[in-house]
């Protein structure tokens, strides 16, 4: 068999001027003695706060052996001799003075910090000894690395409480007692309790880009999971902690939508890579993240007890690294699809079976497919008569021979109302 298959977009920054925040800065930090490590891609350059020079840029995988070599999330100085460096849903400890990764990094975010985003954190530093401030796109959490815990109230709103900023935080740093937020193609100098914008900022970065820094390619997708209830027939549109419920035939929003995933679902997690349904019994909502699941039953309105639990247990065989998306077709052969980067795996979901039982290498046919699809899916559902399937800001509808239909992909907005 064969399926087509769906890459998140790939969107390089526009660049026009030699900064470094042209080029994408992915984080800074503190590096000691007045300089802070910026990073773009697969480089890094240590900036001199009081000479106001940067160093030339030089692989990561040169100055920090064992690190991610390219696209770091965030990072921040602890100050305690390590820097944290996230990405992905995983996080890695660096020793600055032995200058080597703490033994057991990387590890995953899931299970070792409390409360707060467990994947893509799109910034972080340290607002003294013992709070730290994370952020990602809109919200920002402030967590007690003492108690180990978010501090109560949070996460809120970047616009109206961090001065100058709005959302988009690529990058912060603490800069000589204020902290610098990065941000497109600009950055802001806020003061230390986030009230007042220095003077004269928002401005171009502080440091010039060396040609060997090249422009930092991010992932952006719009849509983080996709299902069909069979039963309300009703498509779910998955983002962070928001859902978006749709009639099929329509694609008409329900009034009273968007609404809290974490409330309607009983789910531990803000967020989430996959999400499929099965309309048997009083129907099930399998939710996957990372390498969990976790079960939502809709007749009992709660979560199966014991759950989340790993999915290497629940569901023996599924990918729990780069889960894109996956659907349940129903009676009467009752099987699953899983799909993870350029592949795609069937599951015996039948009575007695419950089982992986088979691996699928796919190639598009289609010429308009093999364009859109290539590398792995943001999300997919099964309808009576179409599979949605989501890409970066783009969807593409097929019909139940995997074709697309005319005038596909489309755009996401204007085509999901209130999306």
């Amino acid at each position: 068999m064969k399926f087509l298959t769906l890459t998140a977009t790939l969107i390089a920054l526009s660049l026009s001027a030699p900064t470094l925040a042209h080029a994408g800065v992915d984080a800074t930090v503190s590096w000691g003695h007045g300089e802070v490590a910026v990073f773009s891609g697969s480089k890094v350059s240590l900036f001199n706060v009081r000479t106001n020079k940067a160093s030339a840029f030089i692989p990561i995988k040169d100055k920090i052996p064992g690190l991610w070599p390219t696209g770091i999330d965030a990072a921040f100085n602890d100050g305690r001799g390590g820097i944290v460096f996230f990405k992905g849903d995983k996080f890695i400890l660096y020793n600055i003075k032995s200058g080597s990764i703490a033994p057991g990094f990387p590890k995953t975010i899931l299970g070792n910090w409390n409360g707060i985003w467990t994947e893509r954190i799109g910034a972080s530093v340290m607002l003294d000894q013992r709070y730290l401030m994370l952020l990602r796109d809109t919200q920002y959490i402030k967590y007690d690395t003492y108690t180990r815990k978010v501090v109560p109230g949070f996460p809120k709103s970047i616009a109206g409480n961090i001065s100058g900023l709005t959302k988009g935080v690529s990058a912060a740093v603490n800069w000589n007692g204020k902290l610098g937020f990065f941000t497109g193609n600009q950055w802001v100098r806020v003061s230390h309790d986030c009230r007042t914008v220095d003077a004269g900022f928002p401005q171009k970065a502080p440091f010039s880009l060396p040609s060997v820094a090249k422009p930092v390619v991010k992932t952006s997708n719009l849509v983080d999971a996709a299902v069909y209830n069979t039963k309300n027939q009703r498509i779910y549109l998955f983002k962070g902690r928001k859902y978006y419920r749709y009639a099929a035939q329509t694609l008409k929003l329900d009034p009273g939508y968007p609404k809290d995933t974490v409330t309607a679902f009983k789910l531990p997690w803000t967020s989430f890579d996959s999400v499929i349904y099965n309309g048997s019994g009083q129907g099930y909502y399998y939710f996957f993240k990372g390498n969990q699941t976790c079960t939502f039953n809709a007749g009992l309105n709660g979560i199966q007890k014991g759950h989340p639990t790993a999915t290497s247990k629940a569901w023996p065989g599924v990918y729990t690294k780069g889960l894109g998306g996956g659907y349940c077709t129903g009676a009467p052969n009752w099987r699953a699809y899983f799909f993870a980067n350029k592949k795609m795996m069937k599951f015996d979901m039948r009575r007695g079976q419950w089982k992986a039982e088979k691996y699928y290498d796919y190639t598009p046919s289609d010429p308009i497919a093999a364009k859109f699809w290539v590398g792995g899916i943001d999300a997919i559902c099964k309808t009576t008569n179409y599979y949605f399937v989501f890409k970066g800001d783009r969807y593409m509808a097929l019909d139940m021979k995997f074709k697309p239909l005319k005038g596909f992909p489309r755009k996401i907005k204007g085509n999901w109302k209130g999306f």
